[in-house]
């Protein structure tokens, strides 16, 4: 299955959520919503709940390969203080900001229907396929645009 990751969620995940101070919950921790058991719900069972876990691996991955000279030692005693469920927990307020509950409950009943399985098999690759034409796209225009600034007259820095 192919990621949902983006560069803004791996910079999400290194600006603040990666490290958490403790793992340890308050004793007085406020139960939860009917809403949030809907949201946290929807997220395991669209697939996002894993998406911390995609970013890490995926981030580390590429850590490893643009910084060979640093041993891998480094990386697997780094990787202990990181914990993906915190992006859950940054993702949920999210949700609940945008949906109403019962909206909720609708995504819930739509992603148990054999559509909304299909649409969560088929979004990945999707997001990655629409990325890398967005790229492609941007590309293009940027050439575009610097073939025009040239035939303008317009002199480009290297």
């Amino acid at each position: 299955m192919k990621s949902r990751t983006a560069p803004a969620i791996a910079a999400i995940v290194l600006l603040g959520l990666a490290i958490r101070p403790s793992a340890a919950q308050p004793a007085s921790a406020p139960p939860v919503s009917s809403k949030e058991a809907k949201i946290r719900e929807l997220l395991e069972l669209t697939g996002e709940a894993k998406l911390g876990a995609q970013v890490v691996t995926e981030m580390f991955g590429s850590f490893r390969k643009s910084l060979p000279d640093v041993p891998a030692e480094f990386w697997d005693e780094f990787q202990k203080d990181i914990h993906p469920e915190d992006l859950e927990e940054l993702i949920v307020p999210i949700y609940g900001e945008h949906f109403q509950e019962s909206e909720i409950q609708g995504l819930l009943d739509f992603y148990r229907t054999p559509l909304g399985k299909k649409v969560i098999q088929e979004l990945p690759a999707i997001t990655s396929e629409s990325f890398s034409a967005g790229q492609q796209w941007g590309k293009g225009l940027a050439e575009k645009a610097i073939k025009r600034l040239k035939e303008k007259g317009y002199k480009l820095k290297a």
